[in-house]
């Protein structure tokens, strides 16, 4: 996650660029940071860019919890009651927690997140069949 300010050009015309994975957290008027501006107006946006996130996962095993990190891209999207494979456990998620609430039934974008707990599973492995198809 990258943290940024754009300075706005004096008299800049129309024009919009498109940026991709950024959220505005902040927006400056000639005077004072405010929510929302007219375009002249405006001095600075502060803004915040997305690449890989890094989403913090705990899994709890009755009386062991095990504090994990998987990468995701901002628009992916966790549900509670699918399962999470790691490289060294699988869990079952229970519950998400976003910036604005504990989500407990539903779904959630990984920009939003702030944990994921789970519940341990034991790790599932497929079964390959050696048989020649003769």
């Amino acid at each position: 996650m990258l943290l940024m300010f754009l300075p706005v050009a004096a008299g800049a015309q129309g024009g919009v660029n498109k940026v991709y994975d950024e959220t505005i957290n902040q927006m400056e008027q000639i005077d004072q940071a405010v929510k929302k501006a007219k375009a002249e107006r405006v001095k600075m946006l502060w803004t915040q860019q997305f690449d890989n996130l890094s989403i913090k996962v705990t899994i709890n095993n009755d009386r062991v919890s095990y504090s994990r990190r998987i990468e995701a891209l901002p628009d992916d999207e966790f549900e509670v009651g699918n399962r999470l494979q790691l490289e060294d456990m699988d869990c079952y998620i229970h519950a998400i927690k976003t910036r604005e609430k504990l989500i407990q039934h539903g779904t959630a974008e990984a920009r939003e997140i702030i944990r994921i707990y789970g519940k341990f599973s034991a790790k599932q492995y497929s079964v390959l069949d050696f048989e020649d198809d003769v």
